[in-house]
């Protein structure tokens, strides 16, 4: 009867120890499942199918300052440095801009003339466009020397930054509708302009366009002039490039694109 009592605590304490064992197993079997969790919810938050260019889904690098000059280029060869998407995108020493002698210029296809260039799950490519490639900005401070080739109806080009996907970016630009300079937020179904202004566009004239955004502010400038400045949501990372209207021939020159 003496030992009765150690007995018990004998027995309580390897109960102990067998619940704290099973507790250390269940702790190592969840935490060998969060990895895969977190993986698959990674998946989800993705970008998923969208027109091209795309951005990854993965966290991104922010570019350092960059300037595309087009002067060692091969006349008539593509980019090396930007990736086009609908139309004709090349170099072209038949018009020079204001520094230099050389430029990349747009030229309309077939298929951008009669609509926007249409992609898979009917989706549309907003225009065309041009990417700078490994260029990934949040806020932005971007321009370039841009000349329409003819103030045709519908005629535009600019500057386009935060692309996400083909429909899916922030653009600034000029257009020979009404003599127009416009800050758009363009999604897969719709288009909302931030801001507007007024300037004279001549045909074939270079203007100086400057795009600065920082958080949800933005600001177009033209020739050193601010034309348009609103607010809007906070602007994501995206890539940056050159847009035209499907229709429009144009050229871009000095294209240069720096975080703030």
């Amino acid at each position: 009867m003496s030992h009765q009592p150690g007995s018990s605590r004998t027995k309580l304490s390897r109960m102990c120890i067998v619940c704290l064992l099973m507790m250390a197993t269940l702790l190592g079997i969840a935490g060998c499942r969060s990895p895969e969790r977190e993986s698959n919810s990674a998946a989800e938050v993705g970008l998923g199918e969208a027109p091209d260019p795309v951005v990854p889904a993965n966290p991104i690098p922010m570019a350092p300052p960059r300037l595309w000059l087009f002067e060692t280029e091969t006349d008539t060869a593509e980019p090396a440095e930007f990736t086009g998407y609908g139309g004709k995108w090349s170099i072209d020493r038949r018009y020079p801009s204001p520094r230099y002698y050389q430029s990349l210029c747009h030229e309309p296809s077939q298929t951008s003339v009669s609509s926007p260039y249409e992609v898979e799950k009917g989706r549309q490519r907003k225009g065309d466009i041009a990417i700078a490639d490994g260029a990934y900005f949040a806020n932005v401070d971007l321009s370039a020397y841009v000349a329409l080739s003819a103030l045709t109806p519908g005629a535009s080009a600019g500057l386009a930054f935060s692309v996400r996907a083909g429909d899916d970016l922030y653009l600034g630009r000029i257009s020979a509708d009404d003599q127009r300079a416009e800050l758009l937020r363009i999604r897969p179904r719709a288009t909302a302009t931030i801001a507007s202004g007024s300037f004279d566009l001549g045909a074939g004239q270079w203007h100086l366009l400057r795009v600065r955004a920082f958080g949800g502010e933005v600001e177009l400038f033209i020739d050193d002039v601010s034309v348009a400045r609103g607010s809007t949501e906070v602007i994501p990372t995206g890539m940056v490039g050159l847009w035209v209207s499907g229709s429009t021939a144009a050229c871009f020159d000095e294209v240069a694109a720096a975080p703030r």
